[in-house]
């Protein structure tokens, strides 16, 4: 029982083991509704066992439902007691999920896959969202996972934790209620992924969702030698990833979001963007590899609180300036997007038209000489798809490649890369989405992307690896 001025708390937290995983079972009381008159007692549960406590069905926050049970304390601080009789006159029959006008704005969730060399990073940004924390529009769930060899602060706990993220000024403590434990995960399978977004939007529904991917990245390409489709989430525990098609797979599963953000390396390309286009309205990723630090939580969520009703466009926005506002300053070469998916299938079809325009050209050594000075990222393979075609037009000078040239610049710009920003004079060529195009060897498994198979840039790939003719023979 916590006393205070304007607050009495109460609080019952209970942990239950079940198939392997920890459920935490809380009721709190927290605020007072007008001062000196009544508490508003509000309370939370995790994964809810109604056979565990009568009162199960008080959620707090972002839950599925939220009631309120007004205790008058006049005579002063109400005893535990009259909090568990208030509680228990409320109807224990679960009520429905709440319809849309009741529901909060926005869930947040994030995915810190932190079983890696990044485990530092994940055990900061999650202290770094704590700064700001949920709100009464707002919700911020995460899972954090981490492992046994990197970072040791904070408890130097494995497996992962599934967190209502809570208002706390501690930097190197997570305080936020842990609302479910997995000592061994996977979180390089798809499916734990899948098990994470549905458990959020079960628990926390709202009108709007931000999906956030958060870890190692390499955009649709390998990051390992011995990885074939490669793409985020690496789990070195279990040495597993997920692969491009297996993202999509995944945020199909979970269920349409308005806007996904890879919070990782490399993600911003042609190809995952197209594999993913059915999965959200807006797409936030880097071109280019992002520092250890990834995304400025505490810039990228205080907006959101103060301002829940922002449209997916305008969180999609803040995060692209959240990113490139805080390494400004540092003197870090950055690159981050804001792609509209509405767009990708036209990108497709304006992009396989441009690809055979320069084929039917003939002029190889020409977009050869493009491909090599396109700008490039830190996969070299990886290269500004914008810059790309700008030098192609001014080195294949036919009437079809400058034609279809300027439909796909122009549609780049205005439909598809709506908003973007670089940090670094390095990367002022750089126009938010990369594409592949490697200068020496083609990777095979190009070719089971949505992107080969429905277009024709993967034809255009291997033209481009084309060697040239041999020199001429002379007779002696």
């Amino acid at each position: 029982m916590g006393i205070g001025e304007d607050f009495c708390g109460f609080l019952v937290s209970r942990k239950v083991e079940e198939r392997g995983k920890a459920f935490y079972n809380c009721f709190y009381v927290y605020y007072r509704k007008s001062a000196g008159k009544y508490m508003s007692a509000k309370a939370f549960c995790g994964l809810l066992h109604k056979y565990l406590f009568a009162a199960a069905q008080l959620l707090f926050a972002a839950s599925a439902v939220a009631q309120e049970v007004n205790i008058n304390f006049d005579g002063g601080p109400a005893p535990a007691k009259s909090f568990m009789q208030a509680a228990l006159a409320v109807d224990t029959a679960l009520p429905p999920v709440p319809a849309a006008a009741s529901l909060k704005k926005w869930t947040v969730m994030v995915y810190v896959n932190g079983r890696n060399n990044l485990e530092y990073w994940g055990l900061t940004d999650v202290n770094e969202m704590e700064t700001v924390g949920s709100s009464p529009d707002v919700n911020v769930v995460v899972e954090l996972g981490r492992t046994t060899s990197y970072a040791v602060s904070d408890g130097d706990w494995a497996g992962s934790r599934r967190y209502l993220i809570w208002k706390d000024d501690d930097p190197y403590h997570i305080a936020s209620p842990v609302l479910q434990e997995i000592p061994q995960p996977d979180m390089g399978d798809w499916k734990h992924l899948v098990e994470f977004g549905g458990w959020a939007k079960q628990n926390f529904p709202a009108q709007h969702y931000m999906l956030i991917v958060w870890n190692h990245g390499s955009g649709w390409n390998k990051l390992l030698k011995a990885d074939t489709l490669k793409g985020i989430s690496y789990d070195y525990d279990t040495k597993n990833h997920i692969s491009t098609p297996q993202l999509a797979q995944a945020l199909a599963a979970i269920g349409k979001v308005d806007v996904y953000a890879s919070d990782a390396c490399l993600m911003q390309m042609a190809e995952v963007d197209y594999e993913i286009r059915k999965a959200a309205d807006y797409i936030v990723g880097s071109e280019e590899s992002e520092p250890g630090e990834g995304f400025t939580y505490d810039a990228l969520l205080n907006p959101l609180v103060n301002r829940p009703g922002m449209t997916a466009e305008d969180l999609g926005r803040l995060a692209v300036n959240s990113y490139a506002d805080h390494y400004q300053p540092l003197n870090k070469g950055t690159t981050m997007s804001l792609v509209r998916t509405s767009a990708l299938p036209a990108l497709l079809s304006n992009a396989s038209a441009f690809a055979d325009a320069v084929m039917n050209s003939n002029a190889l050594e020409a977009a050869k000489k493009a491909r090599t000075e396109a700008r490039k990222f830190y996969f070299p393979y990886d290269k500004d798809l914008y810059d790309f075609v700008r030098l192609a037009m001014s080195y294949v000078q036919t009437p079809e490649v400058s034609g279809a040239g300027k439909k796909l610049l122009a549609f780049l710009e205005r439909d598809l890369v709506i908003y973007h920003r670089y940090t670094g004079e390095k990367y002022v060529n750089t126009h938010g989405l990369s594409v592949y195009l490697p200068d020496d060897k083609y990777n095979p498994n190009y070719d089971e992307l949505a992107w080969s198979k429905a277009g024709s840039w993967n034809e255009f790939v291997n033209w481009l690896l084309t060697p040239p003719p041999p020199a001429p023979a002379f007779a002696k």
